[in-house]
């Protein structure tokens, strides 16, 4: 009897184990986040949502998961690095550094964190530029790896330039700035914080996004494939309240906090007022895929592999998973919340 009973004991221990290590697979003890921040380590758009709200910490608090963020200055070259590290599970950058980031590494595309980034090249306020030929030669300033570097790209080459033809000089976004008023740059790359460089006579504009739609900038929720596989219920967690944060950050009656919340980034909130006038913040935070964003992308690939930014290409369909997001919309029942958007940026049927 002792040894019938032993033998239990022992299958019960061994059960016990194995049911303890396959619940222990089906959580991570944390869930770690790459993002970009500029002026301060806080990210912006549906990220500062969920980042000063603290969503995600609410939504697995329950499980005992820490939340982990990481808020890069190195914008997304230095979110890729983290991916090639393995020191993030999740990370949303712009177009190009998650265009990289999936030519080089196992990474998934989720869902939509920004649509129709800006971007504008300025150049000094005394210059006598006045297109793009003009900068020929100039000392330019360009944040490789980014978002503004693919808007260059492209850019110069709407021209039927070469980036040979510039004198291009790679820069962080803090440095590119201090640069460009120490006037040792003819032009330089901005975003929003253009609004900034015009009101106090910084620079001047001589060309960017309000001219040609075509080269705005789309950024990108992704995940490692390996977190994915392995935790497939957290993954849909974490992007159901991703979406949760974009709809908070999508209704008009939340839009001065959302403004708020955004401009604890560094960048006054004047300027997200005046970069987003008239603008539905639906339609910079809709986080579903639409025709615009996805030819976008795709155009991005292309272009990529073109100019030889990525060795080698992908197709979106085999970059993209959307079943994380299609469950949390039909669970939340937002299918047709946001706005869709055709080839052109055009209002379309969802």
């Amino acid at each position: 009897m002792r040894k019938i009973a032993s033998v239990f004991l022992l299958i019960g221990i061994i059960t016990t184990l194995i049911s303890g290590t396959a619940q222990s697979a089906d959580k991570p003890t944390v869930i770690r986040i790459g993002c970009t921040g500029s002026n301060r380590p806080i990210p912006g758009n549906a990220f500062g949502i969920l980042y000063q709200l603290h969503l995600l910490e609410e939504e697995f608090k329950k499980d005992g998961i820490k939340v982990e963020w990481n808020v890069f200055k190195g914008a997304g070259p230095a979110s890729n690095e983290a991916l090639a590290n393995n020191a993030v599970d999740f990370v949303t950058f712009g177009d190009l550094p998650s265009i990289i980031g999936r030519a080089q590494g196992k990474i998934k595309l989720l869902a939509i964190h920004e649509t129709r980034r800006s971007a504008y090249t300025i150049v000094q306020p005394e210059s006598k530029a006045k297109t793009i030929a003009d900068l020929k030669g100039k000392k330019w300033g360009v944040a490789y790896g980014t978002s503004g570097h693919l808007y260059f790209s492209k850019l110069v080459d709407k021209f039927g330039f070469k980036e040979s033809d510039f004198k291009p000089i790679n820069f962080s976004s803090g440095d590119g700035k201090a640069a460009f008023l120490a006037k040792e740059i003819e032009a330089l790359n901005v975003g929003s914080e253009v609004v900034d460089y015009l009101a106090l006579n910084q620079g001047k504009v001589i060309y960017g996004t309000d001219r040609a739609p075509e080269l705005k900038g789309t950024a990108g929720l992704v995940v490692t494939e390996a977190f994915a596989k392995k935790y497939p219920e957290i993954t849909y967690r974490f992007v159901k309240t991703f979406v949760r944060a974009a709809k908070l950050g999508s209704e008009p009656a939340n839009r001065e906090k959302t403004l708020s919340l955004w401009a604890a980034t560094g960048t006054p909130l004047s300027t997200y007022k005046k970069e987003y006038a008239n603008i539905p913040l639906a339609l910079i935070l809709d986080p579903i895929p639409d025709e615009y964003t996805i030819s976008h992308l795709k155009d991005g690939i292309k272009f990529s592999k073109e100019k030889g930014i990525i060795r080698k290409a992908f197709t979106f369909e085999e970059w993209y998973d959307g079943s994380y997001l299609n469950r949390a919309l039909k669970e939340l029942k937002l299918e047709k919340y946001w706005p869709a958007s055709d080839i052109n940026g055009k209002p379309t049927p969802r």
